[in-house]
């Protein structure tokens, strides 16, 4: 059974070339039936379409996978000993890490990691 609605306003999609309104191919799922996004079902029955009104959204949504997972940084707490976790997304309060055995500030560091993670127009945004 298929129901369907058109919609009253614009709706965005990040999906893959050449139909990005086409479901992902089953090929593509992990050996749990998932594909790896949070809501995908869990019995691997059916595939799930994300779409949003608003296209910040679309892209907000792919970075689901990336947030910290709150279990495992409640048992990383429960650790004695000295804290010297850094967690994602924050940059040292030097402003400076590295990249190999490059020291490199935190705008070339967001553009390495946008590069890694395949975006091309990375190297462009001036950060």
């Amino acid at each position: 059974m298929s129901e369907t609605t058109t919609p009253t306003a614009p709706i965005f999609r990040l999906g893959l070339h050449p139909d990005p309104w086409e479901p992902p191919d089953w090929s593509r799922a992990h050996t749990d039936g998932t594909f790896g996004n949070r809501f995908d079902d869990p019995t691997g029955y059916y595939r799930v379409l994300y779409a949003s009104s608003r296209r910040l959204s679309c892209f907000i949504e792919t970075l689901a996978r990336f947030r910290p997972d709150l279990t495992l940084l409640a048992e990383l707490e429960g650790i004695a000993g000295e804290d010297d976790y850094l967690p994602l997304g924050h940059v040292p309060q030097n402003g400076a890490t590295h990249v190999g055995s490059e020291r490199v500030g935190a705008g070339k560091l967001c553009r390495h990691l946008l590069c890694l993670l395949g975006w091309p127009f990375a190297p462009n945004l001036g950060i």
